[in-house]
């Protein structure tokens, strides 16, 4: 299941959903939209406002249905 290769960020990953929600060792702040971008079929709009690297807000906001997509091949 795991591919991963070495970008300017350091490693990038597929993990399974349970690792990402659990662990320490993903981007923080996924925990607050991953479940929506993944499960959901409404579409929304995170917001989220930090500080020196500490987070002080997080705001959803739902998107109207016939939002525009940018869709690629």
């Amino acid at each position: 299941m795991e591919n991963s290769f070495a970008c300017d960020e350091g490693e990038l990953a597929w993990k399974p959903y349970e690792w990402v929600m659990e662990t320490d060792e993903a981007v923080s702040n996924i925990k607050h939209y991953l479940n929506e971008t993944l499960f959901e079929q409404s579409l929304y709009e995170f917001a989220l406002t930090y500080e020196n690297e500490r987070l002080l807000s997080f705001e959803k906001k739902s998107l109207p249905d016939n939002y525009p997509l940018l869709l690629t091949k």
